[in-house]
């Protein structure tokens, strides 16, 4: 409804306000203050309640709302607005009968000037900014095509009002959002021009009346009117060269001649950049110049730092969301906003009647703004959409395929839908791979929402579940035929998929959880995700035992291949951490590929259990022997290594540390000529354990230093047993401050992997506290490796050799009843306390 009283009018659903029946310019805030009273009418408005109802979410001080009415009086005179003093403000006049109101035409040359400000401030945007300007100055027809909420708008304003463009009074801006239907579009754009058509003329009338104008016409929110939008600059482009098109829209137009911008979220902070680096990024600067809005003193400080990162990463730097989240800051706090981002719709439910630049109800909050986007969807986008929500972490096309349904979808459907969603923006393709795309992560959990809503949960993540089972089971062929390179660039990407399906398929399919486990195991190896594949594997567990009992009452070769990649798997990733239960689980695995008459997965088998070096000698001898009859030289340099491993392991385990050399040279040079760096590595490690036993302690050193020193060294699982040897033969050749900055390391990294094969290298606490010359706390801490030591482990000459030179040491200066007390009391130690203990400072270290 448009307001008329005296000389003026009013026209809300186009935020205009007329004079004598002219256009007259008018600040944002101050038409909202001035609508606001007019719809209250009736009634006194307090000063708090128009605070509320125009600047919601925000604390403005109270002189801010006496600047607009001030403004208003100034325009419209005293009379329209009464104050009651200390108490607000009513709209004095009477409003006439009549609700709608044409503007008398204006001649042709008449100036129209656009009704919205320039931007108070366009904070990250200065290189798009840029390339907008340099554009309009090139191309008569320019959009900026982005997702919703993303600042396309802001943009479009601030280019407008560019100075360098030379903003003039013929510039128009018109928001399409209050025109819903097509037809309209030609009267629409006549009435905002200031040129006189019929109300059923066509687009023909008004581009006669614009073919000599220079002007540049924005039309902001194209989405919805494509067709329309296009025919008009398509007609624009021949008759009226003049004129010059910015359209800002959820896809472009499509069209011969127009130049599309593509508008990504604001710029985003790594993880773990530093506060200089955050403040200077789009994201971050948006955030800080909101919060600041309710609390001038927030900055980014070295304390909160991550936190405001974390906020503007998972927001993707779209501009509304991050707006809403900082308009929660007085309410919840940073940690608090952090922490609500899991339910990202509830969280950014809030917003401005009110944004900066108009009362658009669809952008008025992120969950209008993606309501308004889905439905301009067909169903078969809106389907493809939600399915997709089930994906983390991205998805290919043929995972997309997969999450639909085959019998009512072909795969062109989904390539069509697919194609659709990029270009509105609600799936991006994934940087750095033209193959792999994502939804944002707001778009993510609005899709979660309609997936509920259409009852499909249980059938699409079903769906997921099993597509992600098939693809690994691809990808686990794959991986004993290819370089680890390779194949983790191929399947890297999926992990967060499969982790969901494993976490699916636990609670609601059981069975194809084994089946996943088995096949993704390589991917957590590689990955150096050990710790949490045996976490999974674990809850996995009683599936597998009962589908155990299943295979025996069966004949299915499926079943017992499944059950014994599970238990392959689980021994695997038990390397470092139990031996026992890593030989246990390789023969149950045995077991199952025997039964499903797979001589590659047997052989793979004997090598695990030959291996772990927990094997009783004889049985031992017995592995080995045909493990040298099973390998075949056709089989794919990946699974031959294993037979060297499980020699190394075999020669190991039987105390022969000189004949340990050449499986283990020979699987350097194996893996190292087939790229299979991980395989590469173990030889390097395996070969510095030898060094140690065999007194070589500069080798060792070299060699656990070499594989800290390559590209993530540092931050793989095996880290602790590279650290380990560092300390070990630091200790032995008398560097006690070096070995001691290891063992720091050693136990820091022990921690972050949840102390995960800690109990393997305890004694290395014990040996820096003797080489310090502390036996009382060296005792302590013989007493604890003795009680967290694997027992299988244990009989390995290099820890054997550990604690044997620790007890010499202790025993020269204390007496055996006073050894097994202190040790007693060791045993009785936390990790934490144990590790504290032994990188306490002596006295003797710090005589001062």
């Amino acid at each position: 409804m448009n307001y008329r009283f005296g000389r003026f009018e009013v026209r809300p659903a186009e935020r205009s306000l007329y004079i004598d029946g002219q256009l007259t310019a008018l600040g944002a805030r101050a038409f909202d203050v001035l609508v606001t009273l007019i719809e209250r009418r009736d009634r006194l408005v307090t000063k708090s309640e128009l605070l509320d109802l125009v600047w919601p979410n925000l604390f403005v001080e109270e002189n801010n709302l006496q600047v607009q009415v001030s403004s208003l009086r100034k325009l419209l005179g005293p009379q329209v607005l009464a104050t009651v003093a200390g108490q607000g403000y009513r709209f004095a006049m009477a409003l006439d009968e009549h609700t709608r109101h044409i503007a008398p035409p204006l001649p042709a040359k008449h100036s129209v000037k656009s009704i919205l400000p320039p931007p108070r401030r366009l904070l990250g945007r200065d290189e798009e900014l840029d390339d907008l300007l340099a554009q309009l100055r090139d191309y008569s027809l320019v959009s900026i095509v982005g997702a919703a909420g993303v600042g396309k708008t802001l943009l479009a304003l601030a280019a407008l009002h560019a100075p360098s463009r030379g903003c003039s009074n013929a510039d128009v801006w018109l928001d399409l959002s209050s025109v819903s239907d097509p037809s309209q579009l030609p009267v629409t754009l006549a009435d905002r021009i200031g040129v006189s058509i019929a109300d059923d003329d066509s687009f023909a009338a008004l581009i006669d009346a614009l073919q000599f104008r220079q002007m540049l016409l924005v039309l902001d929110g194209a989405e919805h009117l494509l067709e329309a939008v296009a025919r008009f600059a398509r007609l624009i482009s021949v008759k009226a060269q003049g004129v010059k098109l910015l359209v800002t829209s959820q896809v472009a137009l499509k069209m011969d001649g127009e130049r599309v911008m593509r508008l990504a979220g604001l710029s985003v902070p790594e993880v773990g950049a530093s506060v200089e680096q955050a403040r200077r990024l789009g994201s971050v600067m948006l955030f800080v110049d909101q919060a600041q809005a309710s609390d001038r003193t927030f900055s980014v400080t070295e304390q909160n730092v991550a936190t405001v990162i974390s906020v503007c990463r998972r927001l993707d730097g779209i501009a509304l969301a991050i707006k809403l989240a900082a308009a929660r800051l007085p309410l919840l706090g940073l940690d608090g906003v952090e922490s609500q981002l899991g339910e990202r719709l509830k969280l950014l439910s809030g917003g401005s009647r009110g944004s900066e630049y108009g009362a658009d109800s669809r952008n008025a909050t992120l969950v209008a703004s993606l309501s308004w986007s889905h439905s301009l969807l067909s169903p078969a986008e809106q389907s493809l959409f939600r399915r997709c929500s089930v994906f983390v972490g991205g998805f290919t096309l043929e995972l997309a395929c997969a999450v639909c349904d085959p019998s009512t979808v072909e795969k062109w459907d989904v390539i069509n839908a697919l194609e659709s969603l990029v270009d509105r923006s609600l799936i991006v393709v994934a940087e750095g791979d033209a193959h792999r795309f994502r939804l944002s992560e707001y778009a993510y959990e609005y899709g979660r929402v309609m997936l509920e809503a259409a009852g499909e949960i249980v059938s699409v993540h079903n769906r997921h579940a099993q597509a992600c089972a098939e693809l690994m089971d691809r990808a686990y062929a794959a991986y004993w035929q290819e370089a680890d390179q390779p194949w983790l660039q191929l399947w890297r990407a999926e992990i967060d998929n499969m982790r969901a399906a494993l976490d699916w398929s636990l609670l609601h399919r059981p069975d194809l959880a084994v089946r996943l486990m088995g096949a993704v195991s390589p991917l957590f190896m590689l990955l150096d995700l050990a710790a949490e594949g045996r976490t999974r594997c674990q809850s996995i567990e009683p599936t597998a035992l009962s589908l155990i009992e299943a295979a025996l009452h069966s004949d299915s070769m499926e079943l017992e291949i499944l059950l014994a990649r599970y238990w392959l798997a689980r021994a695997w990733l038990q390397i470092g951490v139990s031996p026992f239960w890593m030989s246990q689980y390789a023969l149950t695995a045995e077991v199952h590929y025997r039964a499903a008459d797979d001589p590659q997965g047997v052989f793979l088998a004997l090598c695990c259990a030959a291996h772990s070096q927990a094997l009783p000698a004889a049985h031992a001898r017995q592995v080995q022997d045909e493990i040298t009859e099973r390998v075949q030289p056709q089989w794919s340099a990946r699974i031959r290594a294993h037979r060297l491993l499980a020699e190394a392991g075999f020669y190991r385990q039987s105390h022969q540390w000189a004949d340990v050399r050449f499986p283990l040279e020979s699987l350097h040079w194996l893996a190292t000529s087939a790229e299979l760096d991980s395989l590469a590595m173990t030889a390097i490690r395996g070969l510095a354990e030898r060094n140690l036993v065999l007194g070589d302690h500069e080798a060792a050193l070299h060699a656990g230093q070499s594989l800290i020193g390559r590209p993530g060294g540092a931050e793989r699982d095996a880290c602790l047993q590279d650290l380990a040897i560092i300390a070990t033969a630091q200790m032995f050749l008398g560097r006690t401050d070096e070995a001691r900055i290891a063992l720091s390391d050693f136990i820091a990294n022990a921690m972050r992997q949840d102390w995960t094969g800690f109990g393997l290298y305890a004694d290395l606490l014990a040996l820096l506290a003797a080489s310090e010359d502390r036996a009382v706390d060296a005792a302590r801490l013989l007493g604890f490796a003795n009680a967290v030591c694997d027992p299988a482990h244990a009989q390995c000459l290099s820890v054997a050799q550990l604690r044997s030179r620790s007890s010499q040491m202790i025993a020269q200066r204390l007496d055996a009843s006073m050894l097994r007390r202190l040790m007693s009391e060791g045993a009785r130690m936390d990790r934490e306390a144990a590790c504290a203990l032994a990188l306490a400072e002596s006295e003797a270290r710090n005589p001062g």
